[in-house]
């Protein structure tokens, strides 16, 4: 069994620290955690346990936040020699021990220049991060797995055996440490489809960076689809056609619509259900054209058909930039086909007659499906890749 210290400042990173000590103790086992706030007994030199736990443990965990270096008006607290948090990593180094950097709290790694000369080394590891967001666990387990390797190459072997009982899977390369090691070089397999990872994706950690990927996408495609509205307005207007008082003053209509609903677009609410808010806003557009349709039908003589269709390709135009997840995709598209039979079966539209409309119609639709999917398939596997992974990729939802 590895036995592991967590070295942090409870002033920087103790909600963090404990966070992270249980699914290590959940990997490892509770009694493998050193961790000083539960560990050390009062009234114990803490240097001597210090060297004390270093003999008895495998690898330390040193984790930065944003005021680790502890800056105070005179100088800082890890230029003190008596700074525990200085004597825990230079008793670490000194004896060659396997240190991992975990930088937390958005923090990066101090400068050399920063600290004492006794652990400058440590800024030339490198460091794992552990994000306290969505990505918390996806990071502890990629930390783990560098824990386990690290140890491995310390002919500690059998400290590092993985546990049956709580087996993590390999959901991404694991993070470098050292300064010799290079960027992983494998990287998910691309003929992976949706459907492979059904289970995963269904979980929240994937459907809220769906969302954080897709908001800028959802509300350009809700501008340019109140622009298209009120244009086709416009032209009626400008060609001097009547047309129904609802679309005469739909400018008047769309644009407090399309603002609220932006503005909805960043609430928690809205983002915490986002496939739910878009396909809500796909499903009432839907029904607006085809009131829209309805009401010119009563009103226009001759009604043109024609209009109305450029009209519904506009709104699958947005729709196709809606950031919709396949299936979500798949079922809007049933429902839009079913208003437009049931608008031609009302308005006794000769189905050969208007099969060339329906054509377009079932075209756009498809193409809306088809790039829903690509689209998802996409930030899947964005979703699967390691950080240096993530950052060569083109991000094509925002």
């Amino acid at each position: 069994m590895a036995k592991i210290i967590i070295s942090y400042r409870r002033s920087d990173s103790a909600a963090i620290a404990g966070r992270i000590r249980d699914r290590l103790a959940d990997y490892y086992g509770g009694d493998a955690i050193f961790m000083d706030i539960d560990s050390i007994a009062f009234g114990i030199d803490f240097r001597q346990q210090i060297q004390e736990a270093v003999t008895k443990n495998d690898i330390l965990l040193a984790l930065i936040g944003p005021r680790w270096i502890g800056a105070r008006k005179a100088g800082t607290r890890i230029s003190d020699d008596k700074d525990p948090i200085r004597v825990e990593i230079e008793t670490a180094l000194d004896r060659q021990m396997p240190l991992i950097p975990v930088l937390v709290g958005g923090a990066s790694m101090p400068k050399s220049s920063a600290l004492p000369e006794s652990i400058q080394r440590m800024c030339f590891l490198n460091a794992a991060e552990v994000d306290d967001g969505r990505d918390f666990h996806q990071h502890v387990d990629r930390l783990i797995r560098a824990m386990d390797r690290l140890l491995t190459e310390a002919k500690l072997g059998g400290l590092a055996q993985k546990s049956k009982n709580h087996p993590i899977g390999d959901v991404a390369a694991p993070l470098p440490l050292r300064a010799d090691v290079t960027a992983p070089k494998d990287s998910v397999s691309e003929n992976r489809n949706v459907s492979d990872a059904s289970v995963a994706k269904s979980s929240a950690a994937f459907s809220a960076f769906f969302c954080a990927q897709t908001t800028t996408m959802a509300r350009v495609a809700l501008i340019a689809g109140a622009a298209a509205w009120v244009l086709t307005g416009a032209a009626d207007l400008a060609n001097q056609k009547e047309v129904p008082a609802m679309s005469e003053y739909r400018g008047l209509i769309g644009f407090p619509v399309a603002f609220a609903i932006f503005a909805a677009s960043y609430m928690s609410l809205a983002q915490r259900y986002w496939q739910t808010y878009l396909s809500a806003i796909c499903v009432i557009n839907s029904l607006v054209i085809f009131s829209a349709a309805w009401v010119s039908y009563e009103t226009e003589q001759p009604f043109d058909l024609e209009k109305a269709c450029i009209a519904v390709l506009v709104t699958l135009a947005a729709l196709t930039l809606t950031p919709l997840r396949f299936l979500n995709a798949v079922g809007i598209s049933v429902f839009g086909m079913g208003l437009i039979y049931l608008f031609l079966i009302l308005t006794n539209q000769l189905f050969l007659s208007t099969a060339w409309m329906q054509a377009e119609v079932a075209l756009a639709y498809f193409l809306a499906c088809a790039i829903a999917y690509y689209r998802e398939k996409h930030l899947w596997l964005l979703f699967q890749c390691t950080d240096p992974q993530r950052a060569t990729r083109p991000n094509i939802a925002n």
